[in-house]
């Protein structure tokens, strides 16, 4: 069974996306260049999208992670999914 956080690669690996969904801090901005929808893969560009930013810390220097989402598939997300934390 897989689960909305995974995704197969190649070889048949799963990656789990849990961990960056657990530490990221969502904000709402104004996409001026095209971003990809991290849920849809659907274009955003010229539109307001919900960014969500992780920072990675560790031996070397701290990595900011971003993913887009678009606002309406954002909130029906947050209904499905943010009451499981990672």
């Amino acid at each position: 069974m897989t689960y909305w956080y995974e995704q197969y690669r190649a070889s048949g690996d799963i990656i789990h996306f849990a961990s960056f969904y657990g530490r990221a801090q969502w904000e709402t901005v104004f996409v001026i260049l095209p971003k990809r929808c991290n849920l849809t893969g659907k274009r955003l560009w010229l539109q307001w999208a919900e960014r969500g930013t992780a920072i990675w810390t560790g031996p070397g220097d701290p990595v900011v992670e971003h993913k887009y989402h678009h606002p309406k598939y954002h909130l029906l997300w947050l209904i499905t999914y943010e009451h499981t934390k990672f």
